[in-house]
């Protein structure tokens, strides 16, 4: 059985080669309830190996830390796929239109550690509206 998880991914995968970006930013914060519901779980067994990624750089950051985030505010390990280098340009979790400077500014204070040692840059918050 493919859980939750599993599918919000290959859903992602999906939007991504249609180029809907907006509906791909709404699944990261699916991926996110997804990695908590699975992290609180005392067996957890579908995360351990990593799920398809879409391919596509900014998306598989953004998503693989959705998950690892999701296991930190659990305090639990988060599964060993989801380390990766650091972005060699910044992630956000908005629409390129959408990033203005007072946003930059603003998300670069709020961003968990984590997230900010990834060069990734979205807090919890985003999580809820995305």
């Amino acid at each position: 059985m493919t859980s939750h998880l599993a599918n919000c991914f290959d859903t992602l995968s999906d939007c991504i080669a249609r180029g809907d970006e907006l509906f791909a930013i709404r699944l990261i914060s699916e991926i996110f309830d997804a990695a908590v519901a699975e992290a609180e779980c005392s067996q957890v067994t579908s995360l351990r190996t990593a799920p398809v990624l879409a391919g596509d750089s900014r998306w598989d950051t953004l998503s693989t830390s959705a998950v690892r985030l999701a296991y930190e505010t659990r305090g639990k390990t988060p599964p060993p796929w989801t380390e990766r280098e650091p972005s060699p340009t910044p992630v956000y979790l908005r629409a390129d239109r959408d990033l203005t400077e007072i946003y930059r500014e603003r998300i670069r204070e709020r961003t968990p550690l984590s997230l900010a040692e990834q060069n990734v840059w979205y807090e919890l918050s985003d999580l809820a509206t995305a």
